[in-house]
């Protein structure tokens, strides 16, 4: 199609042949004298079209960009908020069933703290208010005392149930409350100064997860199974569930000499602790059988 600039120009160098006697031009005059303005007014029109249409397009894209960014990322914080909702819902439903013994209160409970957990870690294990149709909750992470550990200083949270020992032989857990875990820490790590045997694979540590609730503030603590056994729920004492070869098996994969670190660890009355795989000065032993 052609502009309107374009358009006249056409005419002024090649007029129409029922225009020539009109306007006393004569057909075999040359029209090289009407080139140069005829070619400055078509570069005009060119170039000035594509430069407005490039500011245009260049002022539109910032804006674009900017508000699919935002439309993303709230995107994001609605899905997390939706899922950590409905987790923190079905497990405060199964509470009261748990505390009694319920059986399936205490298999909901447990799917639901490790969907909690899930959801938390994406985010780093930020806190928070997390207020969705599902329920509005506080989400206060206990981060210390009470032989708790802060999972934002591991270097790697991982659900023990998702790692596999098979090679390990039987599994050594432990029946209770909560859900187990296992952290590592790299031998760099900030929690493990002045910690004496750590292996330079750093070390792993065997953790339960466990959430309570006061009203509607959320929970989640983080006891390191090595040194605390039991957890207090509304009075009373209750065992901590435990799984000891889960932090075993990632301890060995983070080894280039996995199977020969395995034949060590299994030597009659060994303890792991003290070759720095599980950590710290425990005596806790692992049974290989």
């Amino acid at each position: 199609m052609w502009s309107p600039q374009l358009r006249r120009c056409r005419l002024q160098v090649f007029p129409l042949p029922c225009q020539l006697s009109s306007i006393g031009v004569n057909p075999r005059q040359s029209v090289a004298k009407r080139w140069l303005p005829a070619i400055v007014a078509a570069v005009w029109a060119l170039t000035g079209g594509a430069v407005c249409a490039e500011e245009t397009a260049t002022a539109e894209r910032p804006v674009l960009r900017t508000a699919e960014v935002l439309a993303r990322r709230q995107a994001v914080v609605t899905r997390f908020d939706e899922r950590l909702s409905a987790a923190l819902s079905a497990a405060k439903a199964a509470w009261s069933g748990m505390i009694e013994g319920n059986k399936r209160d205490g298999e909901n409970y447990k799917k639901a703290l490790a969907e909690v957990v899930a959801v938390v870690q994406e985010r780093r294990f930020v806190e928070g208010e997390v207020t969705e149709r599902d329920g509005s909750f506080t989400l206060t992470i206990e981060r210390e005392g009470m032989l708790r550990l802060d999972p934002a200083a591991a270097n790697l949270v991982r659900l023990a149930a998702n790692v596999h020992t098979s090679d390990l032989g039987p599994r050594t857990t432990e029946e209770g409350a909560g859900v187990p875990f296992a952290f590592c820490y790299d031998r760099g790590s900030p929690f493990l100064r002045n910690q004496p045997g750590v292996s330079r694979f750093g070390i792993s540590v065997p953790v339960t997860a466990f959430l309570s609730f006061d009203g509607t503030e959320a929970r989640p603590s983080f006891y390191n199974r090595l040194e605390r056994s039991d957890v207090d729920v509304e009075g009373r004492k209750r065992p901590l569930a435990a799984d000891f070869s889960a932090p075993i098996a990632i301890a060995l994969s983070r080894s280039p000499n996995g199977r020969s670190t395995f034949l060590v660890l299994s030597l009659p009355g060994c303890i792991c602790p003290m070759l720095g795989f599980i950590g710290f000065s425990s005596t806790t032993a692992i049974e290989f059988q």
